[in-house]
């Protein structure tokens, strides 16, 4: 399989493992594929009785940080508001016994979302569907500044000082 024209990079994960990790959350996959790996994870599709989910595992290229924890929970904030993001259903949090390597990277339950690349061919209505997701992002309350992190209390900036992060 590839992604524009190249050829995609083994998956770090093996279906097995994926399964495994998948049958622990109580999920039974009916079919199981490895989809794409990206700069900070690699993504498989699972078809289930409660409708296909996508398991994302951290495996970051170099220099290309994953923050799991802080992205799942924005996904959650984004979801409640009444976002259109891949809902997370379960992550390492809710099961820290779970892994699907030695190393025990992060790892997420999504449900699965069907999308398609957009281009400068893509229709208005969908640019219009992004900008009232942007809103709804930048909507969100926020403490602090700097990089965001998901906390119990919502999300809040890494730092006190707005200048620091400059």
């Amino acid at each position: 399989s590839a992604i524009a024209g190249r050829p995609m990079p083994a998956p770090t994960a093996d279906g097995k493992a994926v399964a495994a990790l998948l049958a622990g959350l109580g999920i039974a996959a009916r079919r199981l594929d490895y989809v794409a790996k990206a700069s900070t994870s690699e993504v498989w599709r699972a078809d289930t009785a409660g409708g296909p989910v996508a398991v994302r595992i951290a495996a970051p290229h170099p220099g290309k940080p994953a923050d799991f924890d802080t992205e799942t929970g924005l996904r959650r904030v984004l979801a409640a508001a009444g976002a259109r993001v891949a809902a997370p259903l379960f992550d390492r949090r809710d099961r820290p016994d779970l892994a699907v390597a030695d190393r025990r990277p992060a790892w997420v339950v999504d449900r699965w979302i069907d999308g398609e690349r957009a281009d400068a061919a893509t229709a208005e209505a969908v640019w219009r569907e992004l900008g009232a997701q942007l809103a709804l992002l930048h909507a969100l309350p926020v403490r602090g500044h700097g990089r965001l992190r998901a906390d119990g209390d919502g999300l809040a900036g890494r730092l006190d000082d707005p200048g620091a992060a400059a």
